[in-house]
């Protein structure tokens, strides 16, 4: 029977789920645009950190797939594909954020060029640089794909372990196919889609304003600069009277 079909990840039902998903993130993204009131980016700032999580989405996804069919399909066939994909999407919005951001780190502290700049397209907002552009998207593209491999290496290790837990988390629902591609690859990768690109769109943006730190700074040498010039008048004032 079809409601008894076998979870597949490349199936007519597995390609709509994914376009979906898509889909689905991609609002996200505009949604998160959308409420970042009055400093805002710019729509056309917005549209290249976009395209960054678009780029980002296509490899993350294309490495997800491969992995989990070569696991579910090869190296662990009595857990299956989609036991996989649900496992590599739940640790890719944990361990592989995690992953992400210490990187990250790693290149703001070796001052990378992509990473220190991340979202920063050139003085001029108006008009970005577009070769300062692609550095920064080819930046990420690497760490995205360091991410994931370092991920996949680490479950690689552990894939005794997380196979149990995965056979323990979706195995009541492998007697139906359709409703196990529906919570491994709709369900699941929709609320992890969320938090990850909300959590990279912030990795990624240029910060609109200064820091706590920074407006402290700025106050701080304003009034420094107001106590020079009003010492400079009065100087200026007691020189007159003499």
């Amino acid at each position: 029977m079809l409601a008894k079909q076998k979870c597949e990840l490349f199936d007519a039902l597995g390609w709509t789920l994914q376009c979906l998903l898509g889909v689905v993130g991609l609002l996200i993204l505009v949604l998160k645009w959308r409420l970042e009131g009055p400093d805002r980016r710019p729509l056309f700032t917005f549209a290249l950190d976009f395209t960054k999580q678009v780029t980002y989405s296509l490899v993350i996804h294309a490495l997800n797939l491969m992995y989990a069919s070569t696991m579910g399909g090869y190296v662990r066939k009595q857990d299956g594909p989609c036991t996989w994909y649900g496992m590599v999407q739940v640790l890719g919005v944990t361990l592989g954020l995690g992953i992400t951001f210490c990187i990250l780190k790693l290149g703001l502290y070796l001052r990378i060029s992509g990473v220190k700049d991340s979202g920063n397209y050139g003085p001029n907002k108006k008009k970005p640089e577009m070769d300062t552009y692609c550095i920064q998207l080819w930046v990420w593209v690497a760490i995205v794909t360091v991410q994931r491999l370092s991920l996949f290496g680490l479950m690689y290790i552990f894939r005794s372990s997380l196979g149990k837990v995965g056979n323990l988390v979706f195995g009541p629902l492998k007697s139906d196919g359709r409703t196990m591609a529906l919570v491994v690859m709709s369900v699941i990768p929709f609320m992890t889609s969320f938090i990850e690109f909300w959590i990279q769109d912030d990795l990624l943006m240029a910060a609109v304003t200064d820091s706590p730190s920074e407006k402290a700074l700025h106050l701080e040498e304003t009034a420094d600069l107001l106590s020079e010039t009003r010492g400079a008048e009065n100087a200026t004032s007691y020189g007159k009277d003499l």
